[in-house]
């Protein structure tokens, strides 16, 4: 992962479902992937196609400590799903 920014790729690239590395990292608890994501400029305010951010993952697996740092990231905690 830590080198995504010398090859120029996009922390926030999507896939069909409109997923980025940052979904797919709070979905699994991933929290050391989830800070270097976030570090690289990934955004926690996407939407997927679902209508939900990343948050919205995390939170619904329990993954509370990746959701921490999506707030200390800047995200809002009011921020809402559309699910």
């Amino acid at each position: 992962m830590r080198v995504l920014p010398e090859s120029g790729v996009d922390p926030n690239i999507q896939c069909e479902l409109q997923l980025t590395a940052l979904f797919r990292a709070s979905f699994l608890g991933y929290e050391r992937v989830a800070r270097t994501l976030l570090g690289y400029g990934a955004d926690p305010a996407i939407y997927s196609r679902s209508s939900v951010t990343a948050l919205f993952c995390g939170t619904s697996m329990g993954y509370f400590a990746v959701d921490q740092l999506f707030l200390a990231a800047g995200l809002d905690i009011n921020s809402q799903d559309f699910f």
